[in-house]
C-alpha cells in the first residue's frame, strides 16, 4: 500500500522486498498473461481480467533469506512450467527496463551536473583571474587580499575536481 510506496520512494525498502511486490504486482501478471498463450489452459475464462487475477493466483512469492521463492501452482505441471518460465521472463524483461530507465535518467543528472558545474568553474577562473589582474586598492591589506584569492583558488579547484569526477 501506501506504506511500501514510501519506503520504495525513500530508499528504506530491500531489494527483497521490491522483488516480492514487483513478482506480486498486477503489472508483472498482465505481461505473463499478455505474453503467453493461456486461453487453452483456462478456457472457463473469458475476459482478461479473470485471466490476469488466475495468473496471479497461481503463484505464491515467499522470502527466504535474502532471496525471493516463486512459487508455482497450477492444473497442470506443462501449465506450472509455463508459468515460472512467463514470470521469470517477464520479472527480467521489468527490472531490465527500470535499469535502462535509471541509468537514462543518472546520465541526463549528470550532463546538467556538469554543465552547471562546467560554468561555475568558468566563472571562479575568471573571478581569480579578475583579481589577480586588478591593481585596484580596494583590500584593506595584501593579507586580505590573499585570504579572498586563496578562497578563489579553492572554489576553482573544487570545481575542477568535481567536473573531473563527473566525467568519469
Amino acid at each position: 500500500g501506501s506504506r511500501m510506496l514510501a519506503e520504495k520512494v525513500t530508499g528504506k525498502i530491500s531489494k527483497q522486498e521490491l522483488n516480492r511486490e514487483i513478482f506480486g504486482s498486477r503489472v508483472l501478471a498482465e505481461k505473463v498473461a499478455d505474453k503467453l498463450d493461456l486461453v487453452k489452459y483456462f478456457p472457463e475464462i473469458k475476459d482478461e481480467n479473470s485471466l490476469v487475477s488466475a495468473v496471479r493466483g497461481s503463484i505464491k512469492i515467499k522470502p527466504e533469506g535474502g532471496i525471493v521463492k516463486l512459487q508455482v501452482e497450477a492444473k497442470s505441471p506443462e501449465l506450472t512450467l509455463i508459468l515460472s518460465d512467463g514470470y521469470l521472463k517477464a520479472f527480467e524483461e521489468y527490472t531490465r527496463k527500470k535499469n535502462i530507465q535509471t541509468a537514462r535518467r543518472t546520465r541526463i543528472f549528470i550532463e546538467e551536473r556538469l554543465a552547471d558545474v562546467r560554468v561555475s568553474l568558468h566563472q571562479a577562473e575568471e573571478r581569480l583571474r579578475n583579481i589577480g589582474e586588478s591593481k585596484a586598492t580596494y583590500f584593506t591589506s595584501d593579507i586580505q587580499r590573499e585570504i579572498i584569492i586563496e578562497g578563489l583558488r579553492r572554489d576553482k579547484d573544487n570545481y575542477a575536481a568535481l567536473y573531473s569526477q563527473l566525467l568519469q
